[in-house]
């Protein structure tokens, strides 16, 4: 392929499909939800009082809107609740990712796993660890979000991707990525390529003309190229935004 058709593939992905959907934005799936089907073991031993509660929502209100400084400065505030301290750790850590600010997201999710031991705190500690460059300590914390029954589609996505660039691991990949197709569209992508990484090229296809509907029906044969294009490389991850920032680093 081209140099010029590189670029027009990689900015029609950023137009298209461009999100950072490995973060989970909150200590778990729906933390402050009372309506929620289940809660952790974890959730049940530290109960938040109503005040906590209230600063907790504010904080991940402004985190979801990428108000950062202010997320941060709720958070500092709900530090001063008691029942709520368990919970800012993993909130904080997510700012921090979302920010991409790796090294101070790293002490605040360890934090964060010893005292709320919830699925998105593990796969946001395992995002951070990938980032920081140790791809193994990473995958270990993702596995043990993706566990347990309430694991976050992020969690699977990021497995996904991760185990994506292992030929020798596709199936447990697409099995991942398929659990996690409801999160976003570019997860549809990433199981394409992972279809066709393992020579199932009907079922890639048809995750490109999931995706692609009958309004873009005709962008098909663009978005094949795509992907067979990203499922020869050595690391498919790299095209969905799974790069570390740094080569590795001591976090044992």
């Amino acid at each position: 392929m081209d140099g010029s058709n590189v670029k027009a593939l990689r900015k029609a992905w950023l137009l298209i499909f461009a999100s950072n959907g490995f973060i989970v934005s909150a200590s778990t799936d729906k933390p402050f939800d009372p309506g929620q089907a289940t809660v952790s073991i974890a959730e049940l031993q530290h109960p938040l009082s109503g005040k906590a509660k209230s600063m907790l929502l504010k904080a991940q209100a402004a985190l979801q809107a990428g108000k950062f400084p202010e997320c941060l400065q709720d958070l500092d505030q709900a530090m001063k609740i008691p029942s709520a301290i368990p919970y800012v750790y993993g909130i904080r850590g997510a700012a921090y990712l979302a920010s991409g600010e790796v090294a101070k997201a790293l002490p605040e999710l360890q934090q964060a796993v010893q005292v709320l031991p919830v699925p998105g705190n593990y796969s946001n500690l395992g995002y951070a660890y990938f980032l920081s460059g140790d791809r193994d300590l990473g995958e270990e914390q993702v596995r043990r979000a993706i566990e347990s029954p309430n694991a976050p589609l992020q969690a699977r996505f990021l497995m996904g991707l991760l185990l994506l660039d292992r030929k020798s691991e596709t199936d447990e990949a697409c099995d991942d990525l398929d659990r996690a197709r409801d999160l976003m569209p570019s997860v549809h992508m990433a199981l394409a390529v992972c279809y066709a990484r393992d020579g199932m090229e009907d079922a890639s296809n048809s995750e490109i003309r999931q995706l692609l509907g009958t309004t873009r029906a005709s962008m098909f044969e663009f978005w094949k190229r795509w992907v067979t294009s990203v499922a020869a490389e050595p690391d498919p991850a790299v095209a969905f935004g799974l790069r570390p920032h740094s080569e590795p680093t001591a976090h044992r």
